[in-house]
């Protein structure tokens, strides 16, 4: 007997994950530019009734059933702090185990760890450039040089969406706490290898103050915080930013500029883990660990050659995604001893 599975049509992308005032949202970076998918794990909203077993938004249009099995936690107004298991839902109300606080029209609910994940449509993302930057209550999403990042905002059961202010186009942007408490927001222009920065978190919040971070003859490749300072990534190495000056961090990695390095990063045991070319490194202690991870190296396949895509540290191990293109692309895992492979997918 032979078995067929019918999918949709398989779009080059990237799938950023973010997390916006305590729910998990993906959205997608596609190769070609166009307008990217946004999407909840569940859902979110503020309840419009409740009784001492269920909750009740009358604005949703839920499918019957779809969350029996799934978490649903108050976070915020009457009840806070409530997590329960969904027994069944209909389509505007859920039906959980007897709560110890009733919830009201205060309340607002977040449904999570179910296999759903549900569209958001009017976002107006036209051409996802970067990762999504999170601060406070506020996410971004930045649109290249030549367009304003949009922003998004939870508001009751939908959402608020609009243009970032006319200084905010950027590729990159990420948010960095300061000393005293607040957040800074950068933003970075790697045509100009040039970072902006705003003291406002704001939905139109303004940047100024260039600098340009090392030559421009490289391209800035990523913003992302470690140990409490923003790292800017160059095709040439890693930069130490402050607003008052720019530092090369010496590691000894300037004579393979590759457009790929320090793209993609990760914290894991306290190091910074980062591509560069084709393997792996770490950074600690302000050396780096060249041997961190490369093809063949502490039982991996030669064949698994390709761009690190992504790490994500957990308990005890470090995760590492490499996109081999039309090869063979991999997810590993270092447990502190080795790399030990998790999942292949072939070209």
């Amino acid at each position: 007997t032979m078995f067929y599975r019918i999918t949709d049509t398989d779009i080059a992308r990237k799938l950023h994950e973010f997390t916006l005032e305590g729910a998990k949202y993906r959205v997608a970076q596609n190769d070609d530019g166009t307008a990217p998918g946004l999407y909840i794990n569940g859902d979110r909203g503020t309840l419009t009734g409740a009784t001492s077993t269920t909750g009740v938004i009358s604005t949703k249009t839920w499918t019957a059933d779809r969350w029996i099995g799934a978490k649903v936690r108050i976070y915020d107004g009457k009840g806070d702090g409530q997590i329960r298991t969904i027994t069944d839902n209909d389509t505007t109300s859920i039906t959980v185990a007897a709560w110890d606080i009733t919830p009201d029209s205060t309340s607002k609910i977040i449904i999570y760890n179910t296999e759903w994940w549900t569209p958001i449509t009017g976002h107006g993302i036209t051409a996802l450039r970067g990762a999504p930057c999170v601060a406070g209550k506020i996410a971004w999403f930045p649109q290249g040089e030549a367009l304003a990042s949009r922003y998004m905002q939870v508001n009751a059961s939908t959402y608020t969406f609009g243009n970032g202010g006319a200084t905010n186009k950027f590729d990159i942007m990420c948010a960095v706490p300061t000393a005293t408490g607040g957040t800074y927001l950068y933003g970075a222009k790697p045509s100009t290898a040039a970072v902006y920065y705003s003291t406002a978190v704001t939905a139109a919040a303004a940047f100024a103050a260039q600098r340009t971070v090392g030559e421009s003859d490289f391209r800035i490749t990523a913003l992302t915080v470690w140990n409490g300072e923003l790292l800017v990534g160059k095709e040439d190495g890693w930069y130490k930013y402050s607003n008052t000056r720019v530092e090369k961090m010496n590691v000894g990695m300037s004579d393979i500029p590759v457009s790929s390095n320090c793209a993609v990063s990760g914290v894991h045991m306290g190091a910074l883990w980062f591509g560069w070319n084709f393997s792996t490194q770490m950074l600690a202690g302000g050396q780096v660990d060249r041997e961190a991870y490369y093809q063949g190296y502490r039982d991996m396949p030669q064949a698994r050659r390709g761009v690190p895509s992504a790490y994500v540290g957990s308990v005890g191990w470090l995760f590492k995604a490499t996109d081999a293109g039309a090869g063979t692309s991999t997810i590993n895992a270092w447990n502190g001893f080795g790399w030990h492979e998790v999942f292949r997918a072939y070209g």
